[in-house]
């Protein structure tokens, strides 16, 4: 799944297994989420671009899970990006062009059209209250309100999420 707002990129995966029994396991395998380029580019291209990023990710992970027989699935919401994905007859410029050559290149099956999309709220954040509305165990609350009070001005908070990430 990808999605993109004006603040931010975000793209995840996940696996989906069926085991003897017939039961169903999701997990949450990989996300990433971007800050979106100062320069303005539009809503489309940067979901071209989201779409990109969730192509390439997808291919590590088969590579690095060693997943064999599988089928894969893109979801977007965004019907300008189905058609940039499955318009092969019509010539684009160059930013739309290489990213799908990128799209096609690693991943060979079509993206689908999806309302539901777990990347909503990563590509355009969330504030602590909608985070914690969000959150249906009250042990992630708890753990999430401990994290976030060790803290003492939300500037801080920014700078250390900033270091791990610059770490990282």
């Amino acid at each position: 799944m990808s999605d993109t707002s004006e603040i931010g990129i975000g793209q995840c995966c996940y696996l989906r297994l069926i085991n003897e029994d017939g039961k169903v396991h999701c997990a949450f395998v990989a996300g990433r989420l971007r800050v979106t380029p100062r320069k303005a580019v539009s809503i489309p291209r940067l979901k071209l671009t989201a779409a990109t990023i969730l192509a390439k990710t997808a291919a590590v992970l088969k590579k690095e899970l060693e997943c064999k027989d599988t089928e894969e699935f893109y979801w977007t919401e965004s019907k300008v990006m189905l058609g940039f994905i499955n318009n092969e007859s019509r010539r684009f410029r160059s930013y739309v062009a290489n990213r799908m050559q990128t799209v096609r290149l690693y991943s060979t099956v079509e993206y689908k059209e999806s309302s539901l999309n777990a990347v909503y709220e990563g590509s355009r954040g969330l504030t602590v209250q909608q985070l914690m509305k969000r959150s249906t165990n009250v042990q992630e609350q708890e753990i999430l309100l401990a994290r976030l009070a060790r803290f003492s001005d939300w500037q801080r908070l920014i700078a250390a999420a900033a270091r791990c990430v610059k770490f990282k």
